[in-house]
């Protein structure tokens, strides 16, 4: 019986019927890694794609999941309507998750930070799993959340996510040419008080 299932998963876009029995054999090729400074534990989870449809091209490399697309692995999701990953050199998963008309895809990710995650959103997100490279383009936005509560922002027409070390660069326009103003937006709070740094009570008087 996998064995037919893979057989059809080759030969002809899948239904969402099929998809669960199907997801695990689609997802057998998979075998990428994410972040680090974000959560570590990430790189060694496995990742799981649910969709509305499926083709599969085992002589290119090459999947594409269309229709509410979502993508997890570990604490990482990918939400879009259009994900398409390949081989790349060394074993690397290539993925390029977009969005349909005004929309946009997003990316989340907890942080090896007690309660924070990263969160960002684009009409365009490539993803390499080998150099733990996220590049949102095209009304780009990530954010660093502290529980529920959004701690930073940062806004322009791409930005470009290391997970390997949590650094970013945002471009307020790509190649000189914006649909906005071609400026970068950010919200930079500071970091919460540790206990060190507040001063300790003055003893009682004595009697």
């Amino acid at each position: 019986m996998p064995n037919q299932t893979a057989s059809i998963i080759r030969t002809r876009l899948l239904t969402p019927s099929w998809l669960l029995s199907a997801g695990v054999v689609a997802l057998a090729c998979f075998s990428a890694g994410l972040p680090a400074q974000a959560k570590q534990s990430d790189k060694q989870q496995a990742l799981y794609a649910t969709a509305d449809a499926l083709r599969v091209d085992d002589a290119n490399g090459v999947s594409v999941f269309t229709g509410n697309v979502v993508i997890t692995k570990g604490s990482i999701v990918i939400k879009a309507d259009r994900f398409e990953v390949r081989d790349g050199p060394n074993g690397a998963q290539i993925g390029v998750a977009t969005a349909n008309g005004n929309g946009v895809a997003t990316f989340s990710q907890d942080r090896d930070v007690d309660n924070e995650s990263i969160r960002g959103r684009a009409r365009r997100i490539n993803y390499n799993s080998a150099s733990e490279r996220l590049e949102l383009t095209g009304k780009a936005v990530m954010q660093r959340f502290r529980g529920n509560t959004m701690a930073d922002e940062t806004a322009g027409e791409r930005i470009v996510y290391t997970a390997q070390d949590s650094k970013f660069v945002v471009d307020g326009s790509i190649n000189g040419s914006s649909k906005s103003d071609g400026r970068v937006r950010a919200v930079l709070a500071p970091k919460p008080a540790t206990d060190s740094s507040i001063s300790p009570a003055a003893p009682p008087a004595a009697n």
